[in-house]
Order: C-alpha cells, then structure tokens, then sequence
C-alpha cells in the first residue's frame, strides 16, 4: 500500500519537525511505532512557535488588506501575490490547531495506519 521508501521520508520529517521543536513526536525506527515526546519545554517551544506564525500571518493579511485598499499605486499584480501568499501561510493553521487539540494523540493514528499498510500488504495477493 505505502512503500518503506514513503515511511522513510515521513520518518525522516517527523524526526526533524522533533529536533527543531515544532512537533513533539518521534520515530525512532522504521519498525518501531512513533511515540510522544511531550513535555512542558515541548510544549511551551510549540505553543511559541505557533504564537510567531500566527503574528506573521496576521502580518501577511494585514500587508495584503493594506495593498489591496488603501495604496492607490499597488498592481493587480502585486495584489494577487500578496493574496496568494497570505492564502498559501494560511493552510498549515488547522493542521497546527489539530496538533495543539489533540496534542499527545496523533502518535495513535500514525501507528494504526502503519499496522493496517503491513497487514494489508501480508494479505494482498497480486493475480496475474
């Protein structure tokens, strides 16, 4: 279903989201279940990093609302790239307030859906 070369990339990004602090899970091995890391200095590092994206993306927002109605001089152009940017920064928030609402949980989903990829790989028989 999903090749080990996918659980090694999604292993190698959990592991770095872990090291830089903006996710407080880890995946040791391949073979191993992901687990949760969590812990006050985690959280309060997670919780400051989503702080500072939010104000970015209160920074963008306003940035692009100020180009589009009040600067007379700015372009369709520049106005249409700051939309998409702001837009684009937008996307990662409800994943971030699913990780803070479910912090400590996600781990669970993970290693389910690795135990259903492997026994639905042991049972898949491939007719030809």
């Amino acid at each position: 279903m999903l090749k080990k070369k996918t659980f090694e990339l999604l292993r190698r990004v959990v592991n770095f989201s872990y090291l830089i602090g903006s996710f407080p899970y880890s995946w040791k091995s391949l073979k191993g279940p992901m687990t949760f890391n969590g812990s006050f200095g985690r959280r309060t590092a997670f919780l400051a990093q989503f702080a500072l994206y939010l104000t970015y993306e209160s920074f963008i927002i306003c940035r692009w609302a100020q180009a589009k109605y009040f600067d007379p001089s700015a372009t369709k152009k520049r106005i249409i790239g700051l939309q998409y940017i702001a837009l684009s920064y937008a996307l990662p928030i409800p994943m971030q307030i699913s990780t803070l609402l479910m912090y400590g949980r996600h781990h669970l989903y993970v290693n389910r859906l690795i135990c259903h990829c492997e026994d639905f790989d042991s049972k898949l028989v491939i007719l030809v």
